[in-house]
This record gives C-alpha cells, structure tokens and sequence, in this order.
C-alpha cells in the first residue's frame, strides 16, 4: 500500500473513531442492563479470572439464563486492563473494532473490485448511521462483524497463493472469535461460506477445493459445538421454532379447512410451509423501508430520537448498487455479483429465523457492510454519468444533502437521545443504587423494588464490590448478605395492595410512575433525563392498613 493511501486510510479511521468515542460514557444515556451485566463479569474475569457465578474462564456467561456469547466480556477486561474500570471502558470495545472494520472493509473491496469503489465503501461506513448507533452501544455484533470481515479479507489472501497457510490459519482463528462474540456469526457465516464453495468450487484444482471444504466443513462443526453446548439455550428462546403464534396460526388453518380431504389439508398446511413464510416475512422486514429509512427497528434502547438507519441519499444508491448488481449476474464476471446478493441473503438469515425484536438490529449486523458494499457500487455507477458541464453543480447539490443529513442524524443522536425513550436505558439507575447505599449506611429498613431490571449487577458494579466476595456468596442471597437492612421484591408500586401493611419505620422505593399513597411522606423522586420519574422513595407516617 502507497504511503499516501495509508494515511488517507488512517484518517478516515481516525474519523470513525472520533464519532464513536466521543461523549461515549454519556451517550447514549443511561446504562442499560446488558452493559451492566458486561461491565461486572468483565471485571470478575479480570480479578480472579471467573464470572461472578465462578465459572473459570467461561465461554459462555449464563446470568439470566440467556447463556450469551463470552467474546465481548474478555475483550472489556482487556478494556479495563488499559482504561481502568468505567462506563466508557465498557463501551470503548464495540467503538473501536467498529472503527477498524472501516479497514477491514476498504481491504476486502480494494481486493475484490477497485481502490475506488474501496475508498467510498471506507467513507460510507465510517459516517453509517446504523454502525455508528450500535458502535456506541456496548453491541457485541459490532465487535463480532469486525472479526468477520478480518476472517473475509484473511480468506481472500488466502486464495492469492503465497503464505496461504498462513491466512488460512488467521482467516480460521478470525471466523472463530466473531463465533465466541456473537450468536449471529455462527449461522450466517456458515450459510455464506456454503455458498461461496459453491460458487467456487469447479474454479480451484483438487487441493484448494479440499482445503475449501475442509475449512467450511471445520468451520460448520465448530458452530454445531458451540450450539449443542449452551448455544441453543439462546436460540431456543427466540427461534421461530419457539414462537408459539407461528404455532397456533398453523392449528388455527387447519381448523378451518374443516372436513376436506386431510392429505390436501397438510400440503396447503404444514410447519414447512408456515414456518419458512415466517422466516420470509422476517427477512423482508429487514430490507423494507420502514426499517432502513424511519424508525421501524429494535430493540428500543437504540432509538434515538427520530435517528435512523440510513438516510435517503444512501439508500437511494444502495438500489441503484443493487440494481447494478442484479445487472451483473448476465455479464461473464458474474461470481462476484451472485457471492455479493449471497452475502446479502446469508446476512439476514440470523434474523430472519427469530421473533423477538423484530426487526433487530443486531442480529441483522452482518446486512451492514453488504449494504455499504452495494451503496459505494451504486455511487461508483453514478459518478461518470455526470456530465462535465453540471458536474460541480450536481456535487454541490449533493454535498448540501450530505452535510445536512449527517448534521440531522448528529442532531438527533447527541441533542434528542438525551431525552428519548430514556426508560429503555435503564436511565436513573446509578442515582438509585447510589441512594440505597446511603440508606443502607445508615442501617434503615427499606423495600426496594427489583422491577424494570434494577439488578443485582448494578450495585455490585457501581458500588465497586469485590468480584472475590460476591463469588462466595450463594447466589440468591447476595442482596440479602450485603444489604441485610434492605429487601428487593418484585413489586412496582409498594402499597398499593389494601392487604399491604405500612411500616413506618421503613423506606419504600417504588417505580416513579407509582400513584401517591394516602398517608406517606415523598423523600425523593430520581428523575430521568427526559423530566420523566424512573423511581418514587417514600416513607409511610401512619400504622393505618392502606
């Protein structure tokens, strides 16, 4: 690589970085339960080298039964190893290989097509609203997505011949790694790599197809290892497979056929064919326009004001990319075009066979940088029908639609997150653990409610308690041992039961949305960014049944 490229190329990573570090410990705003349960099992592995349920060098991290996939923990301990331990360590590991993936995409195209079309791929995904908003977000996909395409770029060097060993061996430990950060990875590679040995397989002599095959097959096997092991706890609880309205949908149909003919009945009405037409339905939401262009998508803690995925100019080039490609399946170069629209269909496929947030941006991750590849092909398709004459006007004009759209979404992500649907981020959280201390310190009897995800993690988190300790403790009773004054229930609103009886030499924490009750003193509201109350704290001044 030239010099100048080189740096050309730093600066735009600089750039990406810059967007998605910058007032990264407060936006987005909040601490949603996921980074909390990251931040202190992170640090746990980091102490003592086990998760806070004492699981030595875990690979998955089994906290509510959701056995999530380990990578991101380990690399925020290496995160906390050089930052120290903060929200913004937490963080900082989905911005930064969000920002590498700007050059681990500018190489895969500057292989696959030209420096050209490498460079506005680098440029699109350094300011993509989409990879910016799940960059900033403690988003184990982004991390995952990075690897992916390391392990793309690593295969690619892999078939030019020379150290092919070598790149075979670091395009496997790649693959394998975004396989330990994210479910996703290990059903959408798998699916894209079948297809490119399909596609290439009668292009290589004997030895490279079995050295194709072999790393597709090792590849396949480690992701049904990782799913038998604890994987498919996670994909059980939000495959379609799972979805009981898929189900009844299915029972309804044949219900209705009545007394036709039974084996006309099962072929109109079979799981087959209800299941795959939800899978198809899923999958097209993840490239309709409500999605890509409005607000359309999950989960909500992403939203950020009126923010979305992509802004008109770029999708408008993202068909014509599309279209150009379709276009190129008739042309004798047509492997490149059929491998890009594969790489857009195996992308979907993590998310086209699940049902809960749908549609999501994460699992649908690995869409984004086939969406950037066909947006940066479109713009390369346009750019010579420009003629000499309006050339500077038509730039100028696109210019003004860039600079704006891009101020809009900065706009909208860094003034109206502050106070967008902040109850989905967990926002008043710190404040409340902060005051239960306080109480506590002071040995006051106190109900807590345990609703709207206001966990163990937080106060083991913000409350800086040893990692050592709390593995020792069984874990029901790790509230109880280390604030014996205190008891979290699963109640929203204390009192509210006329069976409930007010004890006035206790303190009550109820949600904020908690109607007044009669005959009890507000010590303190913790308010939200947004003016909205997350949690009431109270006080009772009578003995009086309510």
């Amino acid at each position: 690589m030239a010099k100048k490229s080189l740096i050309l190329l730093l600066l735009i990573f600089c750039c990406a970085l810059f967007v998605r570090t910058f007032l990264l410990d407060t936006i987005p705003v909040g601490f949603h339960g996921d980074e909390v349960n990251v931040a202190y099992n992170a640090w746990s592995i980091l102490e003592t080298g086990k998760d806070v349920n004492g699981n030595f060098l875990p690979h998955v991290i089994n906290q509510w039964g959701d056995y999530r996939a380990v990578g991101y923990y380990y690399f925020t301990a290496l995160s906390f190893l050089v930052f120290g331990l903060s929200d913004w360590a937490v963080r900082f590991p989905a911005a930064f290989f969000g920002s590498l993936s700007v050059i681990f995409l500018w190489l895969i195209v500057d292989n696959l097509y030209n420096r050209q079309i490498a460079w506005i791929s680098a440029l699109i995904l350094a300011i993509f609203p989409w990879h910016i908003m799940i960059s900033r977000s403690t988003s184990e996909s982004v991390v995952s997505l990075a690897f992916v395409l390391l392990g793309i770029y690593a295969g690619i060097r892999a078939k030019q011949g020379p150290q092919s060993i070598k790149w075979i061996v670091a395009s496997f430990v790649s693959f394998s790694i975004s396989f330990m950060t994210y479910h996703a990875a290990r059903y959408g590679v798998p699916v894209f790599l079948l297809g490119v040995c399909a596609l290439y397989f009668k292009q290589y002599d004997i030895k490279k197809r079995g050295a194709l095959l072999l790393f597709t097959l090792l590849l396949c096997a480690q992701s049904y290892l990782l799913y038998a092991s604890s994987g498919s706890v996670r994909a059980g609880q939000t495959s379609i497979f799972s979805f009981p309205e898929t189900k009844f949908v299915l029972e309804e149909a044949i219900r209705e056929d009545g007394g036709q003919n039974p084996l006309l009945t099962r072929l109109w009405h079979n799981k087959l064919v209800a299941y795959s037409n939800k899978a198809l339905e899923n999958g097209l939401r993840h490239v309709s326009t409500s999605y890509l262009l409005f607000d359309d998508f999950m989960p909500s803690r992403y939203l950020a004001g009126k923010a979305t995925l992509m802004p008109l100019w770029m999708y408008s080039l993202f068909i014509i990319g599309f279209a150009t490609t379709i276009a190129g399946l008739f042309t004798k170069s047509y492997t490149n075009a059929l491998t890009l629209l594969w790489a857009l269909v195996a992308s979907i496929i993590p998310a086209a066979f699940t049902f809960e947030d749908i549609p999501n941006v994460q699992r649908s991750s690995l869409f984004i940088p086939v969406i950037v590849l066909l947006t940066s092909i479109g713009t390369h398709k346009v750019l010579p029908l420009l003629k000499n004459n309006y050339k500077m006007v038509v730039l100028i004009i696109f210019s003004a639609i860039f600079v704006y759209s891009s101020s809009q979404f900065a706009h909208e992500y860094f003034s109206h997150s502050r106070t967008h649907k902040t109850w989905y981020r967990n926002n008043g959280e710190k404040e409340l653990v902060m005051y239960v201390q306080s109480i506590s310190d002071k040995n006051q009897l106190a109900f807590v409610t345990a609703s709207a995800d206001n966990n163990e993690m937080y106060y083991f988190w913000y409350l800086r308690k040893q990692p050592k300790e709390v593995q020792l403790l069984p874990k029901t009773d790790r509230l109880k041992t280390l604030f014996p004054t205190l008891s979290f229930m699963p109640i929203d609103c204390f009192l509210t039961d006329k069976k409930e009886i007010a004890l006035p030499d206790h303190i009550y924490v109820s949600l904020g949305d908690c109607k007044d009750v009669p005959n009890t003193n507000v010590e303190k509201m913790i308010y939200r960014e947004d003016g909205t109350a997350a949690f009431k704290i109270f006080h009772p001044t009578t003995t009086a049944t309510q």
